[in-house]
């Protein structure tokens, strides 16, 4: 098996974050679903990479993506509850960890003809959503 897009982001971004950076905030690992990476593989490359970053934890923001919805790249219901799993070890994982948490599956985003992509709509609520937890923080 190859290298899963995960890891190769993972390798790059943990090269970026040995850099002075004020805030590092990821949602990664719907590709990886969509690949058939397990959750538990997903959320231990996850954990891995966070314990290496040279971030303190109060300034990490862990966001789980939105949750898949029944499109042309999501064929199977038990793909949706497979990223509904991953959403809730990602929040166990930032709870443990002590690293702040957003589950964008919350946010009611609308998603795109194949299941995964947010509309240009939910791009908006993204970006707002985001912003308004970001400045809880400041």
């Amino acid at each position: 098996m190859g290298v899963s897009p995960l890891s190769m982001r993972m390798r790059e971004l943990h090269r970026v974050c040995r850099m002075p950076l004020d805030l590092v905030v990821l949602m990664l690992g719907t590709n990886d679903l969509l690949q058939g990476n397990p959750v538990s593989g997903i959320v231990s490359r996850m954990e891995g990479f966070l314990r290496e970053t040279e971030v303190s934890a109060d300034r990490i923001v862990l966001i789980a993506p939105p949750v898949l919805r029944l499109g042309e790249w999501v064929a199977s219901r038990s793909l949706v509850e497979t990223s509904i799993e991953l959403n809730k070890a990602y929040q166990r994982l930032a709870e443990d960890l002590g690293i702040g948490f957003v589950d964008a599956g919350e946010w009611n985003l609308s998603l795109a003809f194949d299941g995964v992509h947010l509309t240009q709509e939910a791009h908006r609520i993204f970006a707002e959503n985001l912003l308004c937890y970001l400045r809880k923080g400041e």
